[in-house]
Protein backbone atom coordinates (compact mmCIF):
# COMPACT_ATOMS: atom_id res chain seq x y z
CA UNK A 1 0.00 0.00 0.00
CA UNK A 2 1.17 3.41 -1.13
CA UNK A 3 2.32 6.16 1.86
CA UNK A 4 1.02 9.34 1.37
CA UNK A 5 4.70 10.82 0.40
CA UNK A 6 5.18 7.92 -1.54
CA UNK A 7 2.32 9.12 -3.78
CA UNK A 8 4.37 12.58 -3.87
CA UNK A 9 7.01 11.39 -4.92
CA UNK A 10 5.33 8.61 -7.57
CA UNK A 11 3.36 11.77 -8.62
CA UNK A 12 5.95 14.21 -9.23
CA UNK A 13 8.06 11.58 -11.05
CA UNK A 14 4.94 11.50 -13.22
CA UNK A 15 5.19 15.19 -13.91
CA UNK A 16 8.75 14.90 -15.21
CA UNK A 17 8.31 12.17 -17.65
CA UNK A 18 5.25 13.67 -19.24
CA UNK A 19 7.14 17.30 -19.83
CA UNK A 20 9.87 15.63 -21.45
CA UNK A 21 7.35 14.43 -24.41
CA UNK A 22 6.70 16.66 -27.09
CA UNK A 23 3.89 18.85 -26.10
CA UNK A 24 1.18 17.14 -28.76
CA UNK A 25 1.82 14.22 -26.73
CA UNK A 26 1.65 15.67 -23.13
CA UNK A 27 -2.23 15.68 -22.56
CA UNK A 28 -3.07 12.58 -24.05
CA UNK A 29 -0.46 10.52 -21.83
CA UNK A 30 -0.83 12.37 -18.67
CA UNK A 31 -4.56 11.48 -19.15
CA UNK A 32 -3.98 7.86 -19.83
CA UNK A 33 -1.73 7.88 -16.98
CA UNK A 34 -3.78 9.79 -14.19
CA UNK A 35 -6.67 7.33 -15.36
CA UNK A 36 -4.98 4.26 -14.76
CA UNK A 37 -3.92 5.48 -11.43
CA UNK A 38 -7.21 6.73 -9.93
CA UNK A 39 -8.42 3.19 -8.84
CA UNK A 40 -5.25 2.15 -7.13
CA UNK A 41 -5.31 5.71 -4.71
CA UNK A 42 -6.91 5.59 -1.30
CA UNK A 43 -9.94 7.70 -1.02
CA UNK A 44 -9.53 9.49 2.30
CA UNK A 45 -11.89 11.83 4.07
CA UNK A 46 -9.82 13.12 7.03
CA UNK A 47 -12.08 14.53 10.02
CA UNK A 48 -10.58 16.98 12.68
CA UNK A 49 -12.21 17.50 15.82
CA UNK A 50 -10.79 20.27 17.32
CA UNK A 51 -11.55 21.94 20.84
CA UNK A 52 -10.33 25.67 21.03
CA UNK A 53 -9.87 26.54 24.99
CA UNK A 54 -6.50 24.41 26.33
CA UNK A 55 -5.88 23.53 22.49
CA UNK A 56 -5.49 27.09 20.76
CA UNK A 57 -5.08 28.44 24.23
CA UNK A 58 -3.98 27.62 27.27
CA UNK A 59 -5.72 27.40 30.84
CA UNK A 60 -4.66 26.01 34.32
CA UNK A 61 -6.64 24.54 37.15
CA UNK A 62 -6.38 23.01 40.41
CA UNK A 63 -8.80 20.73 40.20
CA UNK A 64 -11.21 22.72 42.11
CA UNK A 65 -11.28 25.86 39.96
CA UNK A 66 -12.13 26.38 36.86
CA UNK A 67 -9.48 27.13 34.49
CA UNK A 68 -7.84 30.00 33.94
CA UNK A 69 -6.32 31.56 31.03
CA UNK A 70 -2.68 32.57 30.82
CA UNK A 71 -2.58 35.41 28.03
CA UNK A 72 -1.79 38.64 28.07
CA UNK A 73 -4.53 40.16 30.26
CA UNK A 74 -3.90 37.86 32.99
CA UNK A 75 0.05 37.93 33.04
CA UNK A 76 -0.16 41.74 33.26
CA UNK A 77 -2.27 41.33 35.69
CA UNK A 78 0.06 38.78 37.46
CA UNK A 79 3.00 41.51 36.97
CA UNK A 80 1.38 44.46 38.89
CA UNK A 81 0.36 42.02 41.80
CA UNK A 82 3.87 40.99 42.10
CA UNK A 83 5.10 44.29 42.13
CA UNK A 84 2.69 45.27 44.97
CA UNK A 85 3.41 42.10 46.90
CA UNK A 86 0.14 40.53 46.82
CA UNK A 87 0.22 37.33 45.22
CA UNK A 88 -1.14 35.96 48.04
CA UNK A 89 -4.70 34.92 46.50
CA UNK A 90 -5.53 31.23 45.36
CA UNK A 91 -6.00 31.72 41.76
CA UNK A 92 -2.63 34.47 41.51
CA UNK A 93 -0.41 32.09 43.22
CA UNK A 94 -1.64 28.87 40.59
CA UNK A 95 -1.55 31.25 37.94
CA UNK A 96 2.11 32.97 39.29
CA UNK A 97 3.19 28.61 39.28
CA UNK A 98 2.25 27.39 36.16
CA UNK A 99 3.40 30.34 34.53
CA UNK A 100 6.96 29.87 35.50
CA UNK A 101 6.74 26.30 34.10
CA UNK A 102 8.34 25.06 31.17
CA UNK A 103 6.01 24.23 28.53
CA UNK A 104 5.69 20.26 27.84
CA UNK A 105 7.97 19.93 24.36
CA UNK A 106 8.98 23.38 23.97
CA UNK A 107 11.76 25.48 24.85
CA UNK A 108 9.74 28.31 26.77
CA UNK A 109 7.80 28.92 29.69
CA UNK A 110 4.21 29.15 29.37
CA UNK A 111 4.42 32.55 30.22
CA UNK A 112 6.90 32.81 27.37
CA UNK A 113 4.77 31.72 25.08
CA UNK A 114 1.74 32.95 25.59
CA UNK A 115 2.95 36.69 26.70
CA UNK A 116 1.33 37.85 23.60
CA UNK A 117 -1.67 36.02 23.83
CA UNK A 118 -5.77 37.21 23.64
CA UNK A 119 -8.01 34.35 23.47
CA UNK A 120 -6.07 32.18 21.60
CA UNK A 121 -2.05 32.15 20.99
CA UNK A 122 -0.64 32.36 17.77
CA UNK A 123 2.02 29.63 17.61
CA UNK A 124 -0.97 27.10 18.22
CA UNK A 125 -2.71 28.11 15.34
CA UNK A 126 -0.05 28.24 13.40
CA UNK A 127 0.22 24.61 14.00
CA UNK A 128 -3.12 23.84 13.65
CA UNK A 129 -3.03 25.61 9.99
CA UNK A 130 0.29 23.22 9.61
CA UNK A 131 -2.25 20.68 10.13
CA UNK A 132 -5.31 21.59 7.67
CA UNK A 133 -2.48 21.94 5.02
CA UNK A 134 -1.06 18.36 5.02
CA UNK A 135 -4.34 16.48 5.11
CA UNK A 136 -5.59 18.93 2.14
CA UNK A 137 -9.08 18.90 0.42
CA UNK A 138 -10.22 15.94 2.69
CA UNK A 139 -10.27 17.85 5.34
CA UNK A 140 -13.28 18.27 7.54
CA UNK A 141 -13.08 20.30 10.63
CA UNK A 142 -15.70 19.55 13.53
CA UNK A 143 -15.54 22.19 16.25
CA UNK A 144 -16.58 20.89 20.07
CA UNK A 145 -15.35 23.73 21.45
CA UNK A 146 -17.53 25.54 24.05
CA UNK A 147 -16.70 27.79 21.58
CA UNK A 148 -19.71 26.97 19.08
CA UNK A 149 -22.08 28.35 21.16
CA UNK A 150 -24.05 31.55 19.98
CA UNK A 151 -22.84 33.25 22.97
CA UNK A 152 -18.70 33.15 21.70
CA UNK A 153 -19.89 34.10 18.07
CA UNK A 154 -17.25 36.97 18.23
CA UNK A 155 -14.32 35.15 19.82
CA UNK A 156 -14.85 32.65 17.06
CA UNK A 157 -15.26 34.87 14.27
CA UNK A 158 -11.46 36.56 15.43
CA UNK A 159 -10.41 32.89 15.54
CA UNK A 160 -11.64 32.10 11.65
CA UNK A 161 -10.13 35.45 10.57
CA UNK A 162 -6.35 34.25 12.18
CA UNK A 163 -6.81 31.01 10.49
CA UNK A 164 -7.72 32.40 6.74
CA UNK A 165 -4.86 34.58 7.40
CA UNK A 166 -2.80 31.87 7.88
CA UNK A 167 -4.02 29.69 5.07
CA UNK A 168 -4.70 32.63 2.73
CA UNK A 169 -8.15 31.42 1.69
CA UNK A 170 -11.06 31.86 3.79
CA UNK A 171 -11.86 29.62 6.65
CA UNK A 172 -14.66 28.69 8.43
CA UNK A 173 -15.83 26.44 11.36
CA UNK A 174 -18.87 24.93 9.38
CA UNK A 175 -19.22 21.64 11.44
CA UNK A 176 -19.99 21.33 14.90
CA UNK A 177 -21.06 18.53 16.92
CA UNK A 178 -24.60 19.18 18.75
CA UNK A 179 -24.78 22.40 21.09
CA UNK A 180 -25.91 19.98 24.11
CA UNK A 181 -23.64 17.80 25.92
CA UNK A 182 -22.83 17.42 29.55
CA UNK A 183 -20.09 19.52 30.42
CA UNK A 184 -17.71 16.69 31.64
CA UNK A 185 -14.99 14.57 29.78
CA UNK A 186 -17.88 11.95 29.04
CA UNK A 187 -20.04 14.31 27.27
CA UNK A 188 -17.22 15.72 25.18
CA UNK A 189 -16.66 12.58 23.64
CA UNK A 190 -20.32 11.57 23.79
CA UNK A 191 -20.99 14.28 21.09
CA UNK A 192 -18.26 13.28 18.98
CA UNK A 193 -19.68 9.81 18.69
CA UNK A 194 -22.84 11.41 17.99
CA UNK A 195 -21.70 13.49 15.24
CA UNK A 196 -19.48 9.81 13.77
CA UNK A 197 -23.71 8.10 13.63
CA UNK A 198 -25.03 11.27 12.61
CA UNK A 199 -23.05 12.92 9.71
CA UNK A 200 -21.82 9.83 8.13
CA UNK A 201 -24.49 8.35 6.90
CA UNK A 202 -25.21 11.48 4.92
CA UNK A 203 -22.08 11.81 3.45
CA UNK A 204 -21.10 9.45 0.11
CA UNK A 205 -19.13 7.26 2.12
CA UNK A 206 -19.32 4.41 -0.04
CA UNK A 207 -17.17 6.72 -2.40
CA UNK A 208 -14.12 6.96 0.26
CA UNK A 209 -11.93 3.71 1.27
CA UNK A 210 -10.24 5.29 4.48
CA UNK A 211 -11.46 7.42 7.33
CA UNK A 212 -9.40 9.14 9.85
CA UNK A 213 -9.87 11.09 12.70
CA UNK A 214 -7.85 13.74 14.30
CA UNK A 215 -8.91 14.19 17.88
CA UNK A 216 -7.82 17.69 19.44
CA UNK A 217 -8.73 17.47 22.91
CA UNK A 218 -8.22 18.33 26.54
CA UNK A 219 -11.38 16.96 28.03
CA UNK A 220 -12.27 19.95 29.68
CA UNK A 221 -8.63 19.59 31.48
CA UNK A 222 -8.96 16.28 32.54
CA UNK A 223 -6.66 13.48 32.64
CA UNK A 224 -7.78 10.09 31.31
CA UNK A 225 -7.54 8.02 34.20
CA UNK A 226 -10.49 9.47 35.94
CA UNK A 227 -13.28 9.23 33.69
CA UNK A 228 -15.38 6.51 31.77
CA UNK A 229 -17.97 6.54 28.91
CA UNK A 230 -20.82 4.40 28.21
CA UNK A 231 -19.48 2.24 30.71
CA UNK A 232 -16.21 1.57 29.10
CA UNK A 233 -12.90 3.02 31.18
CA UNK A 234 -11.14 5.77 28.94
CA UNK A 235 -7.71 5.36 31.17
CA UNK A 236 -5.38 5.93 27.48
CA UNK A 237 -5.60 7.13 24.31
CA UNK A 238 -6.00 3.82 22.83
CA UNK A 239 -8.92 3.61 25.11
CA UNK A 240 -10.72 6.49 23.74
CA UNK A 241 -9.84 6.44 19.75
CA UNK A 242 -11.09 2.31 20.00
CA UNK A 243 -14.03 4.00 21.05
CA UNK A 244 -14.66 6.11 18.33
CA UNK A 245 -13.31 3.92 15.91
CA UNK A 246 -16.62 1.90 17.02
CA UNK A 247 -18.83 4.81 15.74
CA UNK A 248 -17.69 4.58 12.32
CA UNK A 249 -18.88 2.36 9.25
CA UNK A 250 -16.71 -0.96 9.93
CA UNK A 251 -16.43 -1.67 5.87
CA UNK A 252 -13.88 1.39 6.01
CA UNK A 253 -10.17 1.41 6.52
CA UNK A 254 -10.35 3.81 9.88
CA UNK A 255 -8.07 5.17 12.01
CA UNK A 256 -8.57 7.59 15.07
CA UNK A 257 -5.88 9.62 17.05
CA UNK A 258 -5.72 11.36 19.74
CA UNK A 259 -3.47 13.97 20.87
CA UNK A 260 -4.67 15.12 24.42
CA UNK A 261 -3.34 18.49 25.11
CA UNK A 262 -3.35 17.82 28.62
CA UNK A 263 -0.27 18.46 31.49
CA UNK A 264 -0.25 18.01 35.09
CA UNK A 265 2.36 18.78 37.20
CA UNK A 266 2.99 19.15 41.31
CA UNK A 267 4.03 22.77 43.18
CA UNK A 268 6.61 22.78 45.51
CA UNK A 269 4.06 23.15 48.14
CA UNK A 270 2.71 19.92 46.69
CA UNK A 271 -0.54 21.77 44.75
CA UNK A 272 -1.09 19.72 42.00
CA UNK A 273 -1.67 22.13 38.69
CA UNK A 274 -3.64 21.18 35.43
CA UNK A 275 -2.97 22.66 32.53
CA UNK A 276 -4.87 22.44 29.35
CA UNK A 277 -1.31 23.23 27.80
CA UNK A 278 -2.22 23.94 24.15
CA UNK A 279 -1.16 22.30 20.83
CA UNK A 280 2.65 22.00 21.81
CA UNK A 281 5.80 21.63 19.08
CA UNK A 282 5.45 17.72 20.35
CA UNK A 283 1.87 17.06 20.08
CA UNK A 284 2.21 19.01 16.76
CA UNK A 285 4.84 16.39 15.57
CA UNK A 286 2.64 13.57 16.79
CA UNK A 287 0.17 14.30 14.72
CA UNK A 288 1.60 15.44 11.86
CA UNK A 289 3.44 11.43 11.80
CA UNK A 290 -0.44 10.42 11.84
CA UNK A 291 -1.09 12.43 8.92
CA UNK A 292 1.44 11.29 6.71
CA UNK A 293 0.26 7.85 7.10
CA UNK A 294 -2.69 6.15 5.43
CA UNK A 295 -4.93 4.68 8.14
CA UNK A 296 -4.23 0.69 8.56
CA UNK A 297 -6.43 -2.05 9.92
CA UNK A 298 -7.15 -1.58 13.59
CA UNK A 299 -5.51 -4.09 15.83
CA UNK A 300 -8.47 -6.34 17.61
CA UNK A 301 -6.60 -6.29 20.81
CA UNK A 302 -5.32 -2.60 22.54
CA UNK A 303 -2.31 -2.11 24.95
CA UNK A 304 -2.59 0.84 27.10
CA UNK A 305 0.69 2.80 27.89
Amino acid sequence: MFMLPELDDFAADLSAAVARRPRHERRSRAARALRALRPCLPRVMTLVFVDIDGVLNVGVRDGKSNPLAINRDNLQMLACLDKLGRIDGAESRMLSAASSQKAEGEHLTYAELCKDSGDFVEAFVGRFVKLLQAIGPSAKVVLTSTWRLPKHAMKLASLEKAISKKLCKVFRFELRTASQEADSPEGRLRGMSRFLREYLPGQKVNAITHLRALVLEDFHVNPLNSWSCDGQPMSCMEEVETYLTSHMPDNLVRAVKLIHTYSEWKTLTGDCIRAGSGLTQNLFEDAMKFLRALPQEQPSMIACS
